[in-house]
């Protein structure tokens, strides 16, 4: 009855740093780094995409982008004590070798509009794929 459903273990404290990631011809290629001290409640604000919420836009506009380009966007997650200081460390290593969505420059939700910073996001995921075709 219950084959279909997913599984995932009950947090035990709200903390995580976690990597939102696709895989691309069998190698994972990874997009964005965040913390929250919500647990996986942050992952609403995404399917959200509220504009007014710089991040939550940008990388719910992303995920959407990739899964109408059929691929399945992936999290992976870890609960932590120091949620900031590992996702900065998270962000520097990946860095290295991943365009990071975290690097994209913040916009003013007053002076620009949904269709700009849209723009910006499929231009930046469509960098991304190039570099993985």
């Amino acid at each position: 009855m219950l084959e279909n459903y997913k599984v995932i273990d009950f947090p035990t404290t709200p903390n995580i740093v976690y990597v939102l990631f696709f895989e691309m011809n069998g190698t994972e290629i990874y997009f964005y780094v965040g913390q929250t001290s919500r647990h996986i409640g942050r992952f609403g604000d995404y399917v959200s995409r509220q504009f007014t919420a710089p991040t939550d836009f940008r990388v719910g506009e992303a995920i959407k982008y990739l899964q109408e380009k059929k691929l399945t966007v992936r999290v992976k997650y870890r609960e932590c004590l120091d949620s900031k200081s590992e996702e900065d460390e998270l962000i520097r290593q990946l860095s290295r070798t991943f365009k990071l969505l975290n690097h994209l420059p913040a916009y003013n939700c007053q002076k620009s509009t949904p269709d700009v910073e849209r723009g910006k996001v499929r231009r930046f995921i469509d960098e991304v794929l190039s570099q993985y075709a």
